[in-house]
């Protein structure tokens, strides 16, 4: 299950076009698919992936293998999540193994991950918010919900580097818009 990743901002850029002309916008709530994400080129913007969406059970080989490895309990803990092909890291993890260039440019530094508000803010900004909401983070399955932070030992499990991951702070924490 795949989205283009252009047609999600197309769409928020169209609904949003007729209120920006008539309206003086000081703030907006982002609601998406939050198991959905996309992976893009750090530079250019331009997706590598398609939008895998939240529906998608490519992952589900990967949570096969990493069950019997994984603490469970300590996952629904740290996550508030089981594992599960649903939320977005064993879909990540699933791309890395079958597409190593994806994988080599991502832990490279060349590429960014993103649920489809991350990806979204990041081409409505021009690449200048990499972003997400704690809560939405907190549907990838790499996030630790406890301490408002991307999880090290989950990042590791699922081959993620962190930098790749947008910045998801405390909800007092402004300072990333």
């Amino acid at each position: 299950m795949e989205q283009d990743p252009r047609d999600i901002v197309r769409t928020v850029k169209e609904a949003c076009a007729p209120l920006l002309e008539k309206y003086d916008i000081a703030a907006v709530g982002f609601d998406n698919q939050g198991e959905t994400f996309v992976v893009w080129d750090a530079d250019t913007g331009e997706a590598a992936t398609p939008a895998i969406v939240w529906q998608d059970t490519r992952g589900e080989s990967v949570c096969k293998s990493l069950a019997s490895r994984v603490d469970l309990e300590r996952l629904r803990r740290t996550t508030g999540l089981l594992l599960d092909s649903y939320f977005s890291a064993p879909k990540l993890k699933w791309v890395f193994e079958n597409q190593p260039d994806i994988r080599k440019r991502a832990h490279a530094g060349k590429l960014k991950f993103g649920t489809t508000e991350t990806w979204t803010l990041w081409s409505l900004t021009n690449g200048r918010l990499h972003v997400t909401d704690p809560s939405t983070a907190s549907r990838t399955l790499l996030f630790d919900m406890n301490k408002f932070e991307w999880d090290d030992e989950l990042l590791a499990l699922f081959d993620v580097r962190a930098p790749c991951c947008p910045k998801s702070g405390h909800p007092r924490d402004t300072s990333a818009m």
